[in-house]
Order: C-alpha cells, then structure tokens, then sequence
C-alpha cells in the first residue's frame, strides 16, 4: 500500500511540474497574442489555459491528498515500531 501511494506520488509529481511549466509558455503566448490584436487566438488561448489551470489545481489538490496519505502512513508505522521496541525491551530487560 506504502509502494502504491511512493509511486503514484512521483506520477502527480511529474504531472504538475509538466503542466506548470506548459502553464508558464501559454501565458507568454497569450500576452503575444494580445499585443497582435488578434481576438480569437485571445480567446482560444485563454480557454486552453483556463483547462490546464483547471488540471493544475486538481493535481495539486491530489499531491497534497497523496503527501498527507503517505504520512499518516510513516507516522503508524514508526508508532507501531516504537510499541514493539517498547514491548521487546521491557521483556528482556534484566534488573
């Protein structure tokens, strides 16, 4: 389970940095295609970026769903870990 949420982890990861960086070259040709005074590529580039701002943040909500998943995941684990060395120690302690 551990793995699962590791690995989908990294695929938000790659994902978001993808789309932030097509994010970041769409602006800059909608700033181009607002000084050339042409309407419809106005239109049809601010409409593309409205879906990847739409993605970014469905992305970034997951990223952080996935973040907290995992340590909660690390934070049982260790607790559970701390338990069982507790438990082993007070067993075979020699007084």
């Amino acid at each position: 389970m551990y793995n699962f949420f590791v690995i989908m982890f990294v695929i938000v990861d790659i994902f978001l940095v993808f789309l932030i960086m097509i994010q970041n070259r769409t602006s800059n040709e909608t700033n181009f295609s607002c000084h050339s005074m042409s309407s419809e590529k106005f239109s049809v580039s601010f409409h593309h970026q409205n879906k990847l701002i739409y993605a970014t943040s469905i992305l970034s909500s997951l990223f952080f769903l996935i973040s907290l998943i995992i340590s909660n995941i690390n934070y049982h684990e260790s607790y559970e870990n701390k338990i069982l060395l507790h438990d082993h120690k007070k067993f075979f302690s020699v007084k």
